[in-house]
């Protein structure tokens, strides 16, 4: 393991991650930006000690820059696309297609991108390791990006390990998109008590898996892959 001088958790993923190697980083400082991420390793009982919560002091105008530069980059996009969609399908209304999509992704690597940078501007400490799932980039799910979008170009970020995948990553999600003929040949064969669609993420995921259980002994989930996460 290379020298470090702290440890600093981005992703709820990261701590499923930490549980399985914990014992390498006795004494080494663990450090938290996020509250959210301090209360679900409590919850863990993941080895806080010792352990360092950060607040960064982002301004008053954080979200505002955020969310204005990812509608203008994905407006731009869009823009360059319905280009191409004209060229294909003729004059019509194809403005917008991938307009909300991108703005999505645009949101979470630019917060991270410009958390990285607060970080890499107020941290003392020279050498400060991170973990990084090798998953690409989905929505709700942990993913490589958020992990490379916050080291950026800095030398003071040092990936520790690469881990398979995020925590309830699917991916297989895009091909549960079921077309009405698809799903009425799935619950022919399958004969479901029921077809769910709930719109689920990492933090609901175990709570609606035991509610639905206790109900039906077989459905049918058809999860929206944009947003949800599969629950089977």
């Amino acid at each position: 393991m290379a020298a470090i001088d702290a440890l600093l958790f981005l992703q709820p993923s990261d701590l499923t991650h930490f549980m399985s190697c914990q014992d390498q980083f006795k004494g080494v400082p663990r450090i938290f930006i996020d509250p959210g991420l301090i209360e679900q390793a409590a919850g863990m009982n993941v080895d806080l000690e010792p352990f360092e919560f950060r607040p960064l002091n982002v301004g008053p105008h954080f979200q505002a820059r955020l969310a204005t530069e990812a509608a203008t980059r994905a407006a731009a996009i869009d823009q360059e696309l319905t280009q191409h969609r004209n060229a294909l399908f003729g004059d019509a209304v194809l403005q917008g297609w991938d307009q909300s999509l991108m703005r999505q992704f645009f949101i979470r690597v630019l917060l991270y991108r410009y958390l990285g940078e607060l970080c890499d501007r107020s941290f003392s400490e020279p050498r400060v390791g991170v973990f990084r799932p090798l998953n690409p980039q989905h929505f709700y799910f942990d993913s490589r990006l958020t992990t490379d979008a916050f080291i950026g170009d800095s030398d003071r970020w040092r990936v520790l390990d690469d881990y398979p995948e995020a925590a309830n990553w699917q991916a297989g999600a895009y091909r549960r998109c079921f077309h009405p003929e698809q799903l009425r040949e799935l619950v022919a064969s399958t004969a479901p008590q029921a077809v769910v669609h709930i719109p689920t993420t990492y933090r609901h995921i175990k709570e609606y898996q035991a509610q639905i259980h206790q109900r039906f002994a077989r459905v049918v989930d058809l999860p929206a892959p944009f947003w949800d996460i599969p629950l089977y």
